[in-house]
C-alpha cells in the first residue's frame, strides 16, 4: 500500500503540491520512507542534473507498480551516502554503445543497467533522513514515459487511497498597497481647501 514519504502529520507547504513537487515540513534528521516499493536508481548529492539543487543528499525511487519515479531531496548528504554504501552518484551524458533512457539508469546515467544491479526497496522502508540545514522534504513525482509530466503529490495520494491526515498551508495575503506620504499630504490640503472656501461663502 503506498504511503507518504514522511510519519506525519503531513504539513505541505504553500508552494508545489499542485504543481508536480511538494515541500513537506519536517523536523531534523525525521526518517524518510520510500512512497512505495521499487528500484533506488540514483543516489546522490543534489549538485548536479536532473536532480541539481535538491541537496545535500536525493534519492530517486522508481514505483514497482505504478511506474512512476519518486524524487525525494533535501535529505541529510552523511547518512544518505551511509545508507546506499557510499556510492553517490551524478549523472552524466548517455554513452552511445549503451543508451539509456532518462530515470532508468541504476546509480550513473549512461552506465548500461547490468552494471550496477538497482537496490530495491519496499514500501515504507528508511532511504534517508531530512537534512539539518533544510528541515523539510523536497518530493518530487515524475511520469518517465515519452511526453510524461510531473504529477503532483496530493493527487498521486488521492489516486492511490491514501487517507491519513494532510494540511496543505496557505500563502499569506499580501498587505494592502500603501498609500506614498506625498498622497496623504496632498487629501490633507484638499480637505484644508475645501474647508476654507465652505467657510467663505458662509460669510
Amino acid at each position: 500500500m503506498p504511503s507518504y514519504p514522511l510519519k506525519g502529520p503531513i504539513v505541505y507547504e504553500p508552494m508545489g503540491p499542485t504543481q508536480g513537487w511538494a515541500d513537506l515540513r519536517a523536523t531534523t534528521m525525521e526518517p524518510v520512507m520510500a512512497p512505495e516499493a521499487g528500484q533506488v536508481l540514483y543516489v546522490g548529492d543534489g549538485t548536479h542534473e536532473p536532480y541539481d539543487g535538491v541537496g545535500p543528499g536525493v534519492v530517486v525511487i522508481k514505483g514497482r507498480r505504478s511506474g512512476l519515479v519518486h524524487v525525494l531531496g533535501f535529505l541529510d548528504g552523511a547518512t544518505t551516502s551511509a545508507r546506499w554504501g557510499g556510492r553517490m552518484g551524478r549523472t552524466q551524458t548517455p554513452k552511445p554503445r549503451t543508451p539509456v533512457l532518462s530515470f532508468n539508469w541504476p546509480w550513473e546515467w549512461g552506465r548500461s543497467p547490468g552494471d550496477y544491479p538497482a537496490p530495491e526497496v519496499n514500501e515504507g522502508e528508511t532511504i534517508g533522513y531530512v537534512s539539518a540545514a533544510r528541515k523539510h522534504l523536497r518530493w518530487e513525482i515524475r511520469d518517465p514515459s515519452p511526453g510524461g509530466v510531473s504529477i503532483s503529490p496530493t493527487q498521486w495520494a488521492y489516486d492511490n487511497g491514501i487517507t491519513g491526515p494532510a494540511t496543505i498551508l496557505t500563502a499569506p495575503a499580501a498587505p494592502p498597497p500603501r498609500r506614498s506620504s506625498g498622497s496623504g499630504v496632498l487629501i490633507v490640503i484638499l480637505m484644508l481647501a475645501a474647508a476654507t472656501s465652505g467657510r467663505r461663502r458662509r460669510r
